[in-house]
């Protein structure tokens, strides 16, 4: 199963990442561009290969909340915003 995480910084939360989850290609970049024009300072979607079955699903629901560099995926793209 695909499945597409859109990830962002909150300019007024640097250590909080909040993240997105998206069945369709489509629909994830349209939520990274609502967050990019919206107040992050950095946004990025990856996809993932989740396997089929018990354990891929018990995978991919319990690494949900994890940090982009402890689960990465393949970038499909990544906005940041230069620093003022």
């Amino acid at each position: 199963m695909i499945v597409y995480r859109v990830q962002g910084i909150p300019a007024s939360d640097p250590t909080e990442w909040v993240s997105e989850w998206h069945g369709q290609k489509a629909d994830a970049l349209a939520s990274h561009g609502r967050l990019a024009a919206s107040d992050y300072t950095e946004v990025r979607t990856t996809c993932h290969d989740i396997p089929s079955g018990r354990e891929g699903m018990c995978t991919a629901l319990n690494l949900s909340g994890v940090n982009f560099a402890v689960w990465p995926g393949e970038l499909v793209k990544r906005t940041a915003k230069a620093d003022s």
